[in-house]
């Protein structure tokens, strides 16, 4: 009867310390995920002369923080464009993709429409133009009131 109960008791021993030695294991992947999320930077991008700090990125929207007032801002898939006459012409100038949408504002400026992506590349394309603006749809939301906050 001895016998039985040490074997008994070695068995729950090793039941016992079977599940701590696992958790011991696994306690290291939560550790090293914190550290890579630490290490990682805020996002910031430059649009029109103005830093901004980037909080969350979407194909025909951006929400970022103006440095200057922590307001929060609202850039839209807006490219104002000026110097140049029609949609005609711009589209000869740069050769672009009928993917835009373009409507005139007023007698040389015009408002161009896509996703994002799309109009960073083409601003990059009409910075290299003489005589040619751009400039990109930003909004600021409203402030919050003391109790909303």
């Amino acid at each position: 009867m001895k016998i039985f109960s040490n074997r008994f008791k070695g068995m729950i021993w090793c039941l016992l310390l079977l599940p701590m030695a696992g958790c011991q294991a696994h306690e290291q992947k939560p550790i090293v995920a914190v550290k890579g999320l630490v290490q990682q930077q805020a996002a910031y991008v430059y649009i029109n002369g103005g830093k901004y700090r980037l909080l969350q990125r979407h194909p025909h929207y951006w929400l970022l923080t103006d440095l200057q007032n922590f307001q929060q801002v609202h850039l839209t898939n807006q490219l104002v464009v000026s110097g140049v006459r029609s949609a005609d012409e711009l589209h000869k100038r740069l050769k672009m993709k009928s993917d835009f949408t373009v409507k005139p504002i007023t007698d040389g400026v015009l408002s161009v429409s896509g996703t994002i992506a799309e109009l960073m590349q083409l601003e990059s394309q009409l910075q290299q133009l003489s005589g040619v603006q751009t400039e990109w749809q930003l909004f600021y939301l409203p402030l919050k009131t003391k109790p909303d906050r």
